[in-house]
């Protein structure tokens, strides 16, 4: 029997699991995650898996296991956004798990399982767990892989070795490149600064075969698709091609882009964070660290990653997400590893006060967009600040951090998985439009899209709704028809006199781009747009309102 204050985190991470799956319920926002849900329904009703198409196009963006596992689980659970997100959340619970085998390998038990549950609490988690991308898989397999080519290096069971190899080619099936670049820059700083070099024998030369077989699939699609050009896009333009400056996607981005987005997106142990790395790097450098394989691996693939993907061209937040992990690894050496007289209380004193001010902040602007706050939710954070009290009276200071941002740092995601969310994306239309007409039983085959797009209405609908730019193409629509459309398309119906019915308007703002001017009650109206619903040519009985 495990002493009662390790279940702790047990329970902890069921928490954090409940936090997940509600917000698995919240509708999928645009445009990526809308899109990838649509490319797999696509998929499910499609005769061919290798020949990725997106509406009637070629797709040439994102390797396809995320469309392959998300198509099968909706052909299990049926097309919703629960059911295109499971794999999505088996993912990154398979990154928690890696984390905690990973850390478990070097470090004592109790260390481990503050790092799986500090990677599972840290916002970037929290996101992925809503906002489903190809992200998840990969963080997932990329940890997989450090996990078991670590225990074969410590352990020498070639079983193992061979599964890491494996891990890595399912993870650059999930997003290409990085799921071999990151485990290699982990794993390599671990044996090239230990001088491990026992370690490598000719059986890693199966990586090759391995790697290579788990790809033959979608190498044999991207060539029948695309030829040449789709391999070389894979393997090297959408990839290092955003260093070099060969693939066109560019966006204005700072040098240190990476370095502030990772700043949030490891909430609420940023500053925790910022303490164990500066303290373990300078224990490496005075050889007073006990723990070396694992630290040089985290630092050495956490700093490496960072600077790789900070020479892209072309930069999204949620790209530095896969550094999470070994983050989390550094965390709880620095926290529990480290010998009792650290001081500790600046960091303890600051780390609640920056809490306390994350959990008004986070009742504050939930109440900006659900003001019949539920009263059980009143109740919920008394019950966290109990529980933060005990936590803070039973555990030394440097495990009772951990749990009391665990615990208020869930309760706010939470609130905005159960609260914020719903209420927030009835300002995407694409998914408002497609929920109404299922609501009143229109014929979702009827419905267009005119001047306006959004995948949440053809994945909401279960169909490919056709979209068009030019007006003559609308004129030429069978009465009956449906269009989705913004302002400018309702005037253009308008300037050419045609008879139309305006089913239903909706508001519309872009939900991952939030500005205050959004927030702010007073001044929400400026910030949003409208879409319609409009039928063409409406029978004379039509009564819809």
């Amino acid at each position: 029997m495990w002493p009662i204050k390790l279940k702790i985190y047990y329970l902890l991470i069921l928490v954090i699991l409940s936090t997940y799956i509600a917000g698995m319920f919240v509708p999928i926002m645009e445009v990526d995650a809308a899109q990838y849900a649509s490319i797999s329904d696509q998929i499910l009703h499609s005769n061919s898996i290798l020949q990725i198409k997106h509406r009637d196009f070629e797709y040439l963006d994102k390797p396809p296991l995320l469309f392959w596992f998300s198509a099968v689980s909706m052909k299990l659970f049926g097309v919703s956004s629960f059911a295109y997100k499971i794999p999505s959340v088996l993912g990154l619970l398979l990154g928690v798990f890696s984390t905690f085998k990973f850390c478990n390998l070097y470090y004592k038990k109790e260390t481990s399982l503050v790092a799986a549950t500090i990677l599972a609490s840290c916002q970037a988690f929290f996101s992925m767990a809503n906002d489903c991308r190809t992200d998840n898989l990969l963080i997932g397999f990329a940890c997989f892989s450090i996990w078991k080519i670590s225990s074969y290096i410590t352990g020498r069971k070639s079983v193992d070795l061979f599964l890491g190899f494996a891990g890595i080619g399912v993870a650059m099936l999930a997003k290409g490149p990085l799921g071999l670049v990151f485990p290699a820059f982990t794993i390599g700083s671990m044996l090239i600064t230990n001088k491990n070099y026992k370690a490598i024998n000719w059986k890693w030369l199966l990586a090759i075969p391995i790697i290579s077989l788990l790809l033959l699939p979608m190498c044999i699609g991207l060539y029948q698709q695309h030829g040449k050009e789709g391999l070389e896009f894979y393997f090297w333009t959408q990839s290092f091609g955003r260093i070099t400056g060969q693939s066109e996607w560019k966006n204005n981005t700072d040098p240190l882009f990476f370095v502030h987005s990772f700043l949030w997106c490891f909430l609420p142990f940023t500053i925790i964070f910022l303490a164990a790395i500066y303290s373990s790097i300078k224990d490496l450098f005075r050889n007073k660290s006990q723990n070396k394989s694992i630290e040089y691996g985290s630092i050495g693939g956490f700093i490496l990653t960072m600077v790789a993907l900070s020479f892209s061209r072309y930069k999204l937040p949620h790209y530095i997400f896969i550094v999470c992990p070994l983050a989390a690894a550094i965390c709880s050496g620095y926290l529990v590893e480290k010998s009792k007289t650290l001081n500790i209380r600046v960091l303890h004193l600051i780390q609640i006060i920056f809490l306390l001010i994350l959990l008004i902040l986070s009742m504050v602007l939930i109440y900006f967009f659900n003001q019949s706050y539920p009263i059980y939710f009143f109740i919920a954070f008394v019950a966290v600040i109990y529980i933060s009290w005990l936590f803070w009276k039973h555990f030394d200071m440097r495990k009772s951090i951990v749990l009391i941002s665990v615990l208020i740092f869930t309760f706010v995601n939470l609130e905005f998985n159960t609260l914020f969310y719903p209420e927030l994306l009835k300002y995407q239309s694409s998914s408002e439009a497609a929920f109404y007409i299922r609501d009143k039983q229109l014929n979702p085959n009827k419905v267009v899209g005119y001047n306006a797009y959004g995948h949440a209405l053809s994945f909401y609908l279960d169909t490919i709704v056709p979209f068009y730019w030019d007006f003559g193409d609308v004129k030429k629509l069978e009465p009956g028809t449906i269009v989705y459309t913004n302002n400018d398309g309702l005037l253009e119906f308008g300037k050419n006199d045609m008879n139309i019915q305006v089913i239903k308007t909706f508001d519309e703002f872009d939900v991952t781009l939030l500005k205050f001017q959004f927030l702010n009650p007073d001044t929400r109206e400026e910030a949003i747009t409208k879409r319609h619903l409009v039928m063409l040519d409406p029978p004379i009985d039509n009564d819809r309102k």
